[in-house]
């Protein structure tokens, strides 16, 4: 195997795992999504039955904050894809191998640099939402605990 050869394999690699990564990050985001509707449903319970404490009005504002940030994750964004195939036949295909694949190797290189800001910016707003969740679930369970030991 050729040097230039193992170098198109790895980086064809690494775009695949761009690919599996976003997948896995919108699956995600959907599913934390769905657990904190449930959890808005819950606190809109507990409000409808008691009076409504700062916990939880506190609680409830970091949710609405943590949806946002799940949304925003989940919503659909434009990533780069090269090359394109019909730019890539009409200026390549009676090139040499060799100039082909060095053209394809600077554009894979180009397109996971431009992908991986984009992904490692979602990626954080993910695990922002998450922390937002987990500190909203906990003053939730904390005023309920307040409300048990009171009554």
């Amino acid at each position: 195997m050729e040097n230039h050869e193992l170098i198109y394999n790895e980086i064809k690699e690494r775009l695949l795992s761009q690919d599996h990564t976003l997948e896995q990050m919108n699956l995600k985001a959907g599913t934390l999504m769905g657990f904190m509707g449930l959890f808005l449903s819950v606190i809109y319970k507990t409000v409808s039955t008691n009076e409504m404490s700062v916990l939880i009005m506190v609680s409830l504002i970091l949710l609405l904050f943590a949806i946002y940030l799940s949304f925003i994750v989940f919503i659909a964004q434009k990533y780069r894809a090269d090359p394109k195939p019909r730019t890539l036949f009409e200026n390549y295909w009676n090139k040499p191998l060799s100039k082909t694949r060095k053209v394809l190797i600077s554009n894979f290189i180009e397109t996971y640099e431009a992908n991986k800001h984009k992904i490692e910016k979602r990626l954080k707003k993910l695990n922002d939402s998450l922390k937002l969740f987990f500190v909203s679930l906990t003053l939730f369970i904390l005023d309920l605990f307040i409300i048990v030991t009171i009554k």
